[in-house]
């Protein structure tokens, strides 16, 4: 229900991102010079979007999740 509040107050898949600086590369310890990949990141959100039941483009829940939960009168 949570994230068909945020998609009517116009949050979209565009919105699910994570900060630049997980992307630069470490400068020091353990994992030095290591860092995500954004690319990475995209497959993997879109994975968990199916997952979840969501639109793999707009992230917004798809209208058979929203009938599955019992919130078809959000459609």
């Amino acid at each position: 229900m949570l994230r068909q509040i945020n998609v009517r107050q116009g949050f979209t898949a565009e919105d699910d991102i994570l900060p630049q600086r997980l992307f630069e590369k470490l400068p020091d310890g353990p994992a030095k010079g290591r860092s995500a990949s954004e690319e990475s990141f995209t497959r993997m959100r879109a994975q968990y979007y199916d997952l979840m039941g969501w639109d793999d483009v707009t992230g917004n829940p798809r209208a058979g999740k929203l009938r599955d939960l019992g919130l078809e009168w959000s459609l």
